[in-house]
C-alpha cells in the first residue's frame, strides 16, 4: 500500500512536471523577428535592437496628446505614445511634422477583477476585430506609425476565468500581423507583474515585445525580469515611467487626501528615476516613454504636468530635455521649497471651521531664482473620480489677484469638505513653478 501510494505521488509530478518544462523550454528558444518591414525588433549577439527605416533606433519619448509636440522634439525626444484615436490623424500629420514616432494604443475592453463576461458575447468580439481592422488599414502606412500598443494596463486573466479573451486576443494579433507585418506589436501591463508576463508568454499569441507601465514599482523591474528569464527573455519598452503616482502617494492627510511634492521636488525625482532605473544597459531594453509631456488632471491638475494652464513649462520639462540631450539645460526657473498655512505644512493634516482668516506662505529656496507674479486659488478636492477615467480640473471656489507676495491671506469657504489651495510662480523667461497644500473644512457647528 505505502509502495502504490508513493508510485503514484511520483507518478502525478512526472505527469505534471515534464508537460510544464516542455513548454517553458518552447518559450525560452531564441525566437526568429516576427515584424519584418519598415519598423521592425531584431535579435542582435548581445540582445535585441529596434529598427526604423533599417536604422538603429531607441526610443526616448513621452506620452502626450496633440499638444506640444515642437517643444517636445526640440527638446531632444524622438518618439510619443498617444491614447487618443479619435483625433490620429491629426496627431499623426503633427508628430510627422516635428520628426516624431508615434506608439498608437489600441483601446481594448480591460476584464475587471477577471471577470470578463463581454468576451463570452461573439457579437461584441466580431465587432471589435471588425473595428480594430479597419482602423489598422486606415492608419498602417502612416510614415509616423512606429508601433502598436493593444491596451493600457490590460489585465490578462486566468485562462479558466476567460479562454473567450485569449481567443479575442490572439485573433486581433493575427489580424493585425496580417494587415500590417511592417510595424510590431506589444502590449503595456501594469508594473512588471511576473503573473501578467507569464499569462502573456504561455497563453497568447506571440508578440514582438512587451512594455511595461511602472512608476512605484521601478525598483522592482530588473528583479522580475529575472525571474521570469526561465519561461520569457524577449525585449522590452517601458511604456510610462515617472514619479509615484496619486495612487501611491508617500503621505496622505487623516481624511485621505495624497499630499503631493513641489514640482521642483518632482524633477529631483525624475532625474533620479532615470539615472537609477531607465538609464540601464540591458540588452533587451528598447527604450522609454516618460510619463507625462503636457497637460493632465490625474487627481490634481498639477501632479503629472509638465506645462501650467496657461502653457509655461516646468522644471520637469528641462529636467526631461537635459536627460533627452544628454547635457544639463541651465535655465532660469523658480524654485520652491514648500507651502505653510499658519506655518503648519501638510503632513500635519489642516483642519479649519469655515469662513475665517488664515494665512499661507509660499516658501522658496534659497537660490530660487527671480519672479515676476505669483497666482494661487483654491480648488475643492477632486473627491468622486472613477479609476481609469478621464478626470476634469475642478471650477475653483476662489482666485486670489495675482501679485508678487510670496505671502498671502485668505478666508476658508464657507462650504465644508476637502480643499487644495495652489500656488503659481512664474518668471520672465516662460517658466513655472508650482505647490500646493490640502486642508479640510468642518461645518459650521463641528469643533476642530
Amino acid at each position: 500500500m505505502i509502495f502504490r501510494t508513493r508510485f503514484l505521488k511520483w507518478y502525478f509530478i512526472v505527469a505534471l512536471v515534464i508537460p510544464l518544462a516542455y513548454i517553458l523550454l518552447s518559450y525560452t528558444k531564441d525566437s526568429e523577428p516576427i515584424a519584418s518591414g519598415k519598423v521592425r525588433i531584431e535579435k542582435t549577439v548581445s540582445g535585441y535592437q529596434l529598427l526604423k527605416n533599417n536604422k538603429p533606433f531607441k526610443i526616448k519619448g513621452a506620452a502626450t496628446d496633440s499638444l506640444f509636440l515642437n517643444e517636445l522634439s526640440l527638446a531632444g525626444a524622438n518618439t510619443i505614445r498617444v491614447y487618443d484615436t479619435l483625433g490620429l490623424r491629426k496627431i499623426l500629420d503633427e508628430a510627422a511634422a516635428n520628426d516624431l514616432s508615434v506608439m498608437v494604443d489600441l483601446p481594448i475592453q480591460r476584464c475587471l477583477r477577471e471577470l470578463c463576461d463581454f468576451y463570452e458575447d461573439e457579437t461584441f468580439i466580431q465587432n471589435n476585430l471588425n473595428t480594430f481592422d479597419a482602423f489598422i488599414k486606415t492608419y498602417k502606412d502612416h510614415p509616423a506609425l512606429l508601433m502598436w500598443v493593444l491596451g493600457n494596463e490590460v489585465k490578462f486573466p486566468k485562462r479558466s476565468k476567460s479562454k473567450n479573451f485569449y481567443s479575442f486576443f490572439n485573433r486581433l494579433v493575427k489580424n493585425i500581423r496580417k494587415n500590417d507585418p511592417n510595424h510590431p506589436i506589444t502590449t503595456a501591463i501594469s508594473n512588471s507583474s511576473k503573473i501578467q508576463i507569464m499569462r502573456i508568454a504561455l497563453w497568447c499569441e506571440p508578440l514582438d515585445a512587451i512594455s511595461f507601465n511602472s512608476f512605484g514599482g521601478l525598483g522592482n523591474m530588473e528583479n522580475d525580469l529575472d525571474k521570469t528569464s526561465l519561461f520569457w527573455k524577449g525585449p522590452f519598452i517601458i511604456s510610462e515611467w515617472g514619479i509615484n503616482g496619486p495612487w501611491e502617494a508617500a503621505s496622505y492627510t487623516n481624511w485621505g487626501a495624497q499630499i503631493e511634492d513641489t514640482s521642483t521636488k518632482k524633477a529631483e525625482q525624475y532625474v533620479e528615476r532615470y539615472q537609477q532605473f531607465i538609464n540601464t544597459d540591458n540588452t533587451r531594453f528598447l527604450g522609454d516613454i516618460f510619463f507625462y509631456w503636457g497637460k493632465k488632471q490625474e487627481r490634481t491638475h498639477t501632479w503629472y504636468s509638465t506645462f501650467s494652464d496657461d502653457s509655461l513649462k516646468t522644471e520637469a520639462a528641462l529636467a526631461m530635455e537635459s536627460i533627452w540631450k544628454e547635457s544639463k539645460q541651465e535655465e532660469s526657473i523658480p524654485k520652491i521649497k514648500y507651502l505653510l498655512i499658519d506655518k503648519k505644512g501638510a503632513n500635519e493634516s489642516l483642519v479649519f471651521q469655515p469662513e475665517i482668516t488664515k494665512e499661507i506662505e509660499l516658501v522658496l529656496e534659497e537660490n530660487g531664482g527671480s519672479h515676476t507674479v505669483i497666482s494661487w486659488e483654491i480648488l475643492p478636492e477632486n473627491w468622486y473620480y472613477r479609476w481609469h477615467d478621464v478626470e476634469e480640473k475642478p471650477k475653483p471656489v476662489f482666485k486670489f489677484q495675482d501679485s508678487t507676495a510670496t505671502r498671502i491671506s485668505f478666508k476658508t469657504p464657507s462650504e465644508p469638505g476637502p480643499y487644495r489651495i495652489f500656488s503659481y510662480i512664474k518668471n520672465a523667461k516662460g517658466n513655472y513653478a508650482t505647490a500646493n497644500i490640502p486642508f479640510y473644512v468642518l461645518k459650521k457647528d463641528k469643533t476642530i
